[in-house]
């Protein structure tokens, strides 16, 4: 595949605080030499200019139909996302263009957070932020990861990453994933189906799966229902 122009088109966001700094441009300069690489923080600035970029980088929500259908060159599509419904429409995913996405490299930020999450909630540090800032000192009894059980819907790459945080800070694991695979972290894991298993059970329950039709309106009011009245619910959404 022969390379000449590659189009970045992606705006960093207070849901996305990342951004694609000159380091990295210079990685892709260095990966294909004499490549032009334009940057583009919409898709208005890429028309019509760069109509003839081979290659198109962006963020795997955005959904820039008129470029993709207007660049006649573009052989490759690549989100820098895990996650690429944005992309997954009629309109592009009918083009005669490679689709790939950054997978395997967003499961230790995210298991991180995950685990900053879960310990908030048990130490209470929200409730104590915000009686530190009314001047209240009155005492709160923390709880512990011990014991606890979480509960990972979708153990892909990222799911993983959480299992093995959450177990080697003392917790249950359970998980659901389409086609189950044994995992070391995992102590009990179950087919998407069987996902009240892992709801009745959970003190933490993480939701890490792509946003698909499958997916959309996964967790609802009966799932709501078949959860501890104690648990909390940590859900990542498309930036």
């Amino acid at each position: 595949m022969e390379i000449k122009k590659i189009a970045i088109l992606f705006q960093s966001t207070n849901k996305v605080p990342i951004e694609f700094e000159e380091r990295h441009l210079d990685m892709i300069r260095q990966t294909v030499p004499g490549v032009n690489v334009v940057r583009a923080y919409t898709e208005s600035e890429l028309l019509p200019g760069d109509l003839d970029a081979d290659v198109l980088i962006t963020w795997g929500q955005y959904s820039p139909v008129e470029f993709c259908t207007k660049a006649t060159n573009l052989k490759w599509i690549h989100a820098v996302s895990a996650g690429i419904e944005g992309l997954t429409i009629p309109e592009i995913m009918s083009l005669d263009a490679v689709m790939s996405n950054t997978k395997g490299i967003h499961g230790i930020p995210m298991a991180e957070h995950t685990m900053a999450l879960i310990l908030a909630s048990l130490r209470q540090l929200p409730v104590l932020l915000k009686q530190q800032q009314e001047k209240v000192w009155l005492k709160h009894k923390p709880d512990e990861t011990q014991g606890k059980t979480v509960g990972i819907i979708g153990l892909g790459s990222i799911g993983e990453e959480v299992a093995k945080k959450c177990k080697l800070f003392g917790m249950k694991v359970v998980a659901t994933k389409r086609t189950p695979v044994a995992c070391e972290w995992v102590d009990e894991l179950y087919p998407d189906h069987q996902l009240d298993k892992l709801l009745c059970q959970a003190d933490f329950v993480v939701v890490v799966v792509p946003l698909t039709p499958e997916t959309t309106k996964l967790i609802g009011e009966k799932e709501f229902k078949l959860m501890k009245k104690t648990a909390y619910i940590i859900k990542y959404c498309p930036g």
